[in-house]
């Protein structure tokens, strides 16, 4: 079998499994990247691993992020993986392509005058406002993606402290409010008066929530605070940073992110819990010395 044709086949089985459009994107244009190293001629079954450690190489050439890089080769490995369940290689090639580390990254997060200044930009006598400030506080205060946000469904806030999201790959999830969310959702419930309706936030017009809807938000609170970083993923890192600091565990924080593994949970841990340093003070060895008599 051509190489093409088995990445064309795993594009077709990601999309009977039912996942997302930019799952789909995601490695439809990073397996194409593979394929136009390898050659559109290449038979899969000659795929060496100097040919993947090739592919590593041309990757690191282009002077991208290692988190970019690792992104480049996890698509390759999972399409190696099926090819491997499918029968259509011998070889468990991913047992020696390895992925490649990544720098541990510091994520930058909002501190508490920052996330007041941001949910003091909404007037909270409008829907608009009353909707706004909701969509900040989900991503804020339970960690959710701006594509979680974008297809929540509704349900009656008075009655449960929790939402079903759809997350990465159609995995549903539990997600835990907290009492003020709560108290806005409902607030904006009973604002809309749109009790028939499926999606969680609506447009002006009545219409579902679009990701264009998000971003147009963004770029507008932007201006308004003047934090030129400011985007949705990091009020989601906010949500992990504080989650952890607050004393939360990497267990309960993997869940609430929707993480199919603990690794990536636990890249919020080494932020250190907010005490840390209040606790070397207590506790460091020179600075707690007894002076002598």
């Amino acid at each position: 079998m051509l190489l093409q044709n088995a990445v064309s086949e795993f594009i077709i089985n990601q999309e009977v499994r039912g996942n997302s459009e930019n799952t789909i994107e995601y490695y439809t244009l990073d397996l194409g990247y593979f394929v136009d190293f390898m050659g559109i001629d290449k038979d899969l079954c000659k795929i060496t691993l100097t040919d993947l450690h090739g592919y590593y190489m041309h990757i690191k050439e282009r002077k991208i992020t290692k988190v970019s890089i690792q992104s480049y080769i996890r698509a390759v490995r999972t399409f190696l993986n099926w090819c491997y369940s499918e029968g259509y290689i011998s070889e468990k090639l991913t047992e020696r392509f390895k992925l490649p580390r990544s720098d541990l990254k510091i994520f930058d997060v909002l501190d508490d005058y920052e996330i007041q200044k941001l949910l003091s930009c909404f007037d909270l006598s409008t829907v608009l406002g009353v909707r706004n400030w909701c969509i900040c506080a989900l991503m804020l205060d339970s960690g959710l993606r701006k594509s979680e946000v974008v297809r929540a469904t509704f349900c009656r806030f008075r009655a449960t402290d929790f939402l079903i999201i759809n997350g990465k790959g159609n995995r549903q999830r539990r997600v835990p409010l907290g009492l003020l969310t709560r108290k806005y959702l409902a607030k904006y419930d009973t604002l809309i008066n749109n009790q028939g309706r499926k999606s969680l936030f609506l447009k002006n017009d009545g219409s579902p929530l679009t990701a264009n809807t998000i971003k147009m938000l963004f770029q507008r609170l932007k201006n308004d605070t003047g934090m030129e970083r400011l985007h949705p993923h990091l009020l989601r890192h906010t949500f992990a940073t504080r989650f952890i600091e607050n004393g939360g565990d990497v267990f309960t924080l993997q869940q609430i992110l929707g993480h199919t593994t603990l690794d990536m949970s636990k890249k919020y841990t080494h932020l250190g819990n907010k005490n840390t340093f209040d606790k070397f003070r207590a506790f460091s060895p020179l600075d707690n010395m007894k002076k002598p008599p």
